[in-house]
């Protein structure tokens, strides 16, 4: 059968081809041809940076400067998380400035 209940199929055939969804590899099933995720204990890590940093950001939001974060290497050597992990801390350090001014930025 073709369509959406392709998905849950284990004849090799296109997916949904309408819908431009993966076909089916011979030998794999849908869950081993996405993207792995990293390791937990990867997630762990980077969970743990980004809690730590939290942790500096809020007992002093306006003495926080991006240029004051040491980037491990782990993040370092990896550019999409790189830009991932300094957007986040740029938008926890913003959140913080906000929340410790008592006000919202965009009141007149």
């Amino acid at each position: 059968p073709l369509g959406l209940r392709c998905w849950f199929c284990h004849l090799d055939h296109p997916l949904c081809s309408h819908l431009k969804l993966p076909a089916c590899v011979p030998g794999k099933s849908i869950m081993q041809v996405t993207k792995a995720r990293k390791g937990k204990n990867q997630r762990n890590r980077y969970k743990k940076l980004v809690e730590d940093i939290s942790k500096q950001i809020m007992f002093d939001p306006y003495a926080f400067t991006m240029t004051s974060v040491k980037v491990p290497s782990f993040v370092e050597s990896n550019p999409g998380l790189k830009t991932k992990f300094m957007v986040r801390i740029a938008t926890i350090a913003e959140n913080a400035r906000c929340q410790a001014g008592g006000g919202d930025l965009w009141k007149n």
